[in-house]
Parts: structure tokens; sequence; C-alpha cells
């Protein structure tokens, strides 16, 4: 039986609140070690600023980000090998501040950086280019330069780079020194192409074959290099009315095709106190003129990526200042066109952009903070996630996110999961082959949230399950693709257990009075064998005959009295007490196999043997006060097990924190 989520979340605040204990040392002390892995959203162990995204190929990819959002020194290198649906953190120089990544391979990775000193008016402004040749597990300096900063970049081919430096602290007080250091293998190497007074401070710089590229200046002058970048000649002005402010908000440079140039920039002259216009121009002479195709205000950053000279995506982001879209606090869109932005389709982003990376004309990664985050109001930590496209950006889905929260989990095998959705007046099931990324298999038929407010799933096999919604009970053989309605119990259903096809039990009646009723024909018939404890909180069976039921002894007679752990062996006829300690705060217990109870405490979990011998396992990670269990189940025949928790996930927002625990339950 499960109490409604609300009311047990509202049951461990009020024991906190009220100072009641939040732990008990077992009878029996565990001395066996059990680990614990956090799988989580995948860059919410990173945190921090992301700066930049790099994905290799479909499956391979990294994400660099400062450590806070506070431009200090410090920073995260996260790797995934399977499509981001895990990163892994690897170690960077903590006295650096981060600016940029390219990764021509998995193992070869380029980040360009400073030191802190370029930052204020100190001495000792080192601007550096760090490689990695082993995926990122060290890194060494291939380039340093004192006292610049980097301020524009861009690659090509398979291991081209360029970065665009000037002079550190100038701020309009000195005449500006720049340079421009060129790669032809990757980072590995680099030259001086061009520096001195004469070079112009680029905010923007492309090159489609390393030897003829375009910069963006300020004042939206636009400078030619046929070189290398060697020696530069002003092309062409953008023709903007009040060009000043575009200089500092950078820019693209992007080359569709030969003879075609986009340029993208941000005038924050006109930015108006709502972040600054999205400008977007286009030459088709070569860079001789330019013509304004996309002015769109309300954006802090954009982001411009074309698929052909005519057809591409602009994506927007940043605070609402002239947003087409109501009811979105935040911009986070992609202006789509098919004919060089004469016509546009806008369409919303599951995630406010921070970085924003394609590996071909139709796949790119994209890195930043979930839009649920903003759009639901939420004011809680919002971790960072990774969203990816294979049509060329018009369209974003993210990793590992359902459709709807996640709030009950079933796992009868390794490698599936099922997840049902209990929002709401109809059931969504939702399938898994990694427990992070879902697709929905439809609605579950005929629900009706009676029982405890929440639906009941059991999974007996990879294709037999079943379904219990307060009055209906269903069966499905193949997967939950199709459902086959089943006699219930004569009263209403608020739990069901079975371990093989045949034989189960289920619970029928009111949340805090049930019967017990077994099945030996797979739910055709039932017969009634006994009852719960009388102020019963929850209950579990494991087994056959194995059952577990939280009684909660609080009277008016006894006001400061706690949970005690009852036990049945012949399937709920009797109940006895078992001689264990259980925190005041237990809300929830789970049958798991070998008859073994895992109980639910305050930001710890319980595994109670037959036998009465117990293990703590104490849960860290979590951003909510008090842990609710959405679901623990065992993997195949292992010792293993999945814990899913809300965190900032299941409850309010698609990020489920998912554990694993490893080792002896007793």
């Amino acid at each position: 039986m499960r109490w409604p989520v609300w009311l047990l979340a509202g049951l461990a605040a009020f024991a906190t609140a009220c100072g009641l204990p939040q732990s008990a040392s077992p009878a029996h002390p565990a001395r066996a070690s059990m680990s614990a892995r956090f799988l989580t959203n995948p860059l919410s162990a990173g945190g921090g600023a992301p700066m930049a995204v790099a994905p290799v190929s479909g499956k391979i990819g990294f994400v660099l980000s400062r450590s806070n959002p506070n431009r200090v020194a410090g920073g995260l290198l996260l790797k995934t090998t399977d499509g981001g649906e895990r990163f892994v953190n690897l170690p960077l120089p903590s006295d650096l501040v981060y600016e940029g990544l390219y990764a021509r391979s998995a193992t070869n990775v380029v980040i360009w950086a400073e030191t802190p000193a370029c930052l204020g008016v100190g001495q000792g402004c080192t601007a550096e280019v760090l490689q990695s040749r082993d995926g990122g597990r060290t890194v060494s300096v291939v380039l340093a330069v004192k006292g610049l900063i980097w301020v524009a970049s861009t690659h090509y081919g398979s291991s081209g780079l360029w970065l665009a430096a000037t002079t550190a602290n100038c701020y309009g007080t000195c005449k500006p020194s720049s340079a421009l250091y060129t790669s032809s293998n990757g980072g590995q190497t680099w030259v001086t192409a061009v520096s001195g007074s004469a070079v112009p401070v680029f905010a923007a710089v492309g090159t489609p074959n390393g030897t003829t590229g375009y910069g963006l200046s300020g004042q939206g002058a636009v400078y030619r290099s046929t070189d290398g970048g060697r020696t530069w000649t002003l092309a062409a002005h953008l023709p903007v009315s009040r060009p000043s402010g575009l200089m500092p908000a950078g820019g693209q440079v992007v080359f569709p095709q030969p003879g075609v140039i986009d340029i993208s920039t941000c005038n924050t002259v006109d930015a108006g106190g709502g972040g600054c216009p999205v400008l977007v121009f286009v030459s088709t002479d070569g860079g001789r003129s330019f013509r304004d195709v996309l002015n769109w205000s309300g954006s802090q950053t954009g982001y411009l990526h074309m698929v052909t000279a005519t057809t591409g995506v602009a994506i927007m982001t940043g605070q609402t200042a002239g947003n087409p879209l109501p009811g979105h606090p935040t911009t986070n869109i992609a202006v789509t066109t098919g004919n060089a932005f004469a016509t546009t389709t806008v369409k919303t982003l599951p995630l406010e952009v921070a970085a924003v990376a394609f590996r071909s004309a139709k796949d790119g990664w994209a890195v930043g903070s979930p839009s649920a985050c903003f759009d639901s109001g939420s004011t809680g930590v919002c971790s960072l996630a990774l969203a990816t496209t294979a049509d060329g950006g018009a369209t974003w889905a993210l990793v590992g996110k359902p459709s709807t929260p996640i709030t009950t989990i079933g796992h009868p095998a390794r490698h599936v999961w099922w997840g049902l959705d209990a929002v709401g007046n109809a059931g969504v099931l939702f399938l898994s082959s990694n427990g992070h990324t879902w697709r929905s298999l439809g609605k579950t038929p005929g629900t009706t949230f009676g029982g405890c407010g929440t639906l009941s799933v059991s999974w007996v096999s990879r294709q037999v399950g079943f379904l219990a919604s307060g009055t209906a009970l269903f069966e499905t053989g193949d997967g939950g693709l199709r459902w086959a309605r089943m006699p219930v119990p004569p009263r209403n259903l608020t739990g069901i257990w079975f371990w093989r096809p045949e034989d189960g039990y289920a619970l029928a009646g009111s949340c805090i009075n049930s019967s017990v009723y077994a099945t030996t024909d797979g739910g055709r018939h039932w017969i009634r064998v006994g009852s719960l404890p009388s102020r019963t909180i929850t209950a579990a069976f494991t087994a056959p005959g194995l059952g577990y039921a939280l009684q909660g002894q609080k009277t008016p007679q006894h006001p400061k009295a706690g949970v005690r752990l009852m036990r049945t062996s012949d399937g709920g006829r009797t109940w006895h007490a078992m001689s264990v300690a259980i925190p005041t705060s237990s809300s929830e217990v789970v049958g798991l196999p070998g008859g073994v109870a895992a109980i639910l405490s305050f930001r710890s979990l319980i595994f109670v043997q037959p036998n009465g011998s117990t293990k703590v396992v104490t849960i860290q990670g979590s951003d909510m006060s008090a842990l609710i269990l959405a679901g623990m189940v065992p993997v195949s025949a292992t010792p293993d097990l999945e814990v899913f928790l809300p965190g900032v996930g299941l409850f309010g927002s698609p990020w489920a924190q998912h554990m694993v625990l490893r080792g002896p339950l007793g």
C-alpha cells in the first residue's frame, strides 16, 4: 500500500519540524559494506556555467563549464560516451578561467583559457591553450601569450583552428594590440599569423579553409584575409544604424556555401534593458556587401547555424523583451527558415541554451538549463541538461526527458524499466532501456484514481505485468502495449504484488484499513486471507505469505510513540512485531527478493532480513529535505538495486535521480 505522495511528504516534514528523531541505530548493525553511486541528470554533478559543447560523434562528446557562474577561476570538463545519458567529470587546472573548447576526436581535445589576472587590472595576465591527447584525463599547455585575452575563435575542416586575442584590461583606455594564432593540426602546434596594434580587434572570425577568412570588428566593420590571416583589409560595413555596441557581444561568421557569408551579432547599444537585438546579415557576393535579414529583439545571446545558403536556424535565448510567445519568461526559441529568413517559423526550445555546436549539417548538441525550470516558476536548483538535434537545429530533444514526470517505477529485468505517470486523470506508461531516456507506450486503459491517490504496478517479467488503479485491475502480456481488464476484490484497491503470473496479493479497503486478498489464478479470483495491522502507515509483500507493515504507535495516550515493523508469514492472517529499531520518520516499505524489506526513512534506507538483521544506507545528494521513494527494484538476480529518488526530479520536473546500490543487503 502506498500513501499519497503529498501526504508522505507532509508526514516527513512534520516529523522534522516537530523534532522527532530522524534516525535510529539498528538492532543488529551490519558489518558488510554496501556501495552507492548516483546516475543522475547528465550534467547535474558538473553544475557551474557551461561555456562550450563539442560533439565528436553521436555518442561521444564534451562539455566545458566554469565552476560557477561568477567568472572566477576553475572549470570542469565533462565527457560522455553514450550520447549524453551519463557524463564523467575530468580534472582541469583550478587556476584558470575557461573560455572555449574544441574536440577533434574522442582523444584530442583543445581548451583555451586565461589566468585570473586577466579579469582585473593586476599584472601577470596570460592567455593559454591547453591540449589533451588522452580524452581529457590530462592536459598540457601548448600555447601561452602574456598580456592578451581570447576574444574570438573558429575551427575549419577536420583539424584547423583560429584563435583571436587582444590586449587585456584595455577597456578603451589604451590602444589595443591584437593577434591571431592558427593551428592546422588540431591544436597541437600554433603559429602567430599576425600581431600588433594595427590588427583589428575581432569580435568574430571565420574561415572555410584556413586560407580565406573574414573577421567582424567594432563599428560593424568586416575584414577579409586571403593569406591565412597574415594580412587583413577592410571589405565592407554591416548596414547597422547604431553599430558601436556590436563588438562586445561577439558574433559568428558562417559559410553555408562558396560565395555566401552569414554574420550574426548582438547590438548591445539597442539593448534597452531587455537583452540585445540579435542581428543576422548575409552576403552573396563574397563579402563585398551585406544585407540585414533578421533583427530579433528580446534576446541576450544568439547562435546561427546554416545548413545551406537559404536553410538554417537562429537560436535565441535570454530574457523576454519583445518575445512573440506569450507566457514564456525566457526566449528559448529556434527561428528556422528555408528562404534565407525571408519568412521564419518560431519553435520553442526545451532548454535555455548556453552553448551550441554541430558536428555535421544536421546533427548538433546544445547545453543549458531545462526550460521547465523557468516556465514552471521553480525557485529550486536546476541541473544542466543536454539536448540534441538531427534536423539542423529546427527541433531539439532533451536527453533523458520523458514526456511527463515518472511517479511509479517497475523493473523486473535488467535493462528494462517501466515508468507510470499517475498525475491527472489518466495514466501514461513509459518504457526505458537504461532508466534515463524514456518513450511513451500510451495511456493505460480505464484508470480511475481511487485507492490512496496513486497507481500500483507489479511486473512479473519483461512481458507480464499488472496495474491497479483503485477500482480497476488490468493485466498485460506484451510489455504494456495492450491491457485486459481483470476482476477486483469487492473493495477499493490500494496495492498489488505479483511474483508469478498466477500468484499475488492485493490490498483493498481504505488507505488506513485494508484487507489482504490472495489469488492463485492470475487475478481472476480473489480470496480474503487477512487484514493489515491497525494504524498501518504502509505495507508490502515480498514472497508467498511474507509481508511487512509499518505501524504507527502514536495515540492520544502515547503521543511520543514511534513506528514499529510488523511481519506476516501467513499472507496477512496474523502479524507479529519485529525487534528492530525503526526511525520515527520512516514512511515507506518495499518488498525485495529473498524476503528482504527495504524501509525509507529520512535520508536513509534500512534493509531488514527475515531474521531481523538490518543494514542502514545513508542517502546523499537529494535536493529535497525529505525523500520520497519513487521506486526501488532489484536488478536481475544480483544483489544490486535500482533506486529512483525524486530530488528536483520525479515530482515537479522530468529529471529523476537514479541511484544504484551494490553489495549484500544483510
